[in-house]
């Protein structure tokens, strides 16, 4: 009788064991959270040979040719044989899209960019030697210009150390962006 009721109570622990240890060794499902599996939207800036430079907000995933798209489109002088439409932009990405026209290594003179044929020097594709040859622009002056690209306007200069509000008036008439 002893030995009955000893075997009724071991098999009653090793059920209990049984059970308990399948409780705590079963897969357990986490929820993931609602927006886990969705993707932030991305923030990007086009800027270049397109008809309106500036940041836009796209989804996630999209490729360059959403951005110009968002952008625009763009200008007649866009080179888009050197940009790839397919490619995966991520957050914080800047599409630049190239000029066709090449421009020579050679400084322009400034009667040349603004009394010949009217054209402004674009400081987003200009040179160092090209931006030193505006007036009051030196080489330390001229590498920050460079340091500090892209450019869409002349607030955008503005934040670079050295040009202030006399400068910027002396640049406008001869840059672009």
């Amino acid at each position: 009788m002893v030995a009955k009721r000893e075997l009724v109570i071991t098999t009653g622990l090793l059920a209990i064991l049984g059970g308990a240890s399948y409780f705590a060794l079963k897969p357990t499902e986490i929820p993931a959270p609602q927006n886990a599996l969705q993707r932030q939207a991305i923030r990007v800036a086009v800027a270049g040979e397109i008809k309106k430079p500036g940041v836009y907000t796209l989804p996630w995933g999209a490729r360059t040719e959403a951005a110009i798209t968002a952008a625009g489109g763009t200008t007649a002088n866009a080179e888009l044989s050197l940009i790839n439409p397919a490619q995966i932009l991520t957050d914080g990405d800047q599409v630049r899209i190239p000029s066709k026209t090449i421009e020579n290594n050679s400084a322009p003179s400034l009667s040349q960019n603004t009394l010949g044929n009217g054209e402004r020097i674009n400081l987003n594709t200009a040179s160092q030697s090209q931006i030193e040859n505006l007036p009051g622009v030196g080489p330390k002056l001229a590498k920050r210009i460079l340091d500090a690209r892209p450019y869409s306007s002349l607030k955008d200069l503005d934040a670079v150390k050295g040009i202030g509000p006399s400068m910027l008036k002396k640049l406008a008439p001869l840059v672009r962006f």
